[in-house]
């Protein structure tokens, strides 16, 4: 990753009951490879799971407003229905966050 100012989007959910993390995981290459890495701005993804069933997104963009475009984009795009259906509505919590300037 490139060093400097960035926006870090911060995804927090969990996955509906019943839903394997091997299936998850497999949808999340995919929307990696067919949506996420062609998005302007876009500078590197990581996804991490709690020892329970909590996840945790963490994507970081050149600007803020990229990362919002992406997520506009993405919520309609065909290749993330099959990772977004995986997805609890009512788990999810998303913030951005941005190295502080120094004074």
């Amino acid at each position: 990753m490139k060093q400097g100012k960035y926006i870090v989007q911060l995804t927090e959910f969990s996955l509906i009951e019943g839903i394997d993390d091997s299936s998850f995981l497999k949808a999340s290459t995919k929307v990696q490879i067919r949506f996420l890495k062609k998005q302007k701005g876009f500078v590197s993804n990581q996804l991490l799971k709690t020892d329970g069933n909590q996840w945790v997104g963490i994507t970081h963009w050149n600007t803020k407003d990229e990362a919002q475009d992406a997520t506009k984009a993405f919520l309609i795009h065909p290749s993330s229905y099959p990772y977004v259906l995986m997805i609890s509505p009512n788990t999810i919590r998303e913030c951005y966050l941005h190295s502080p300037q120094p004074h």
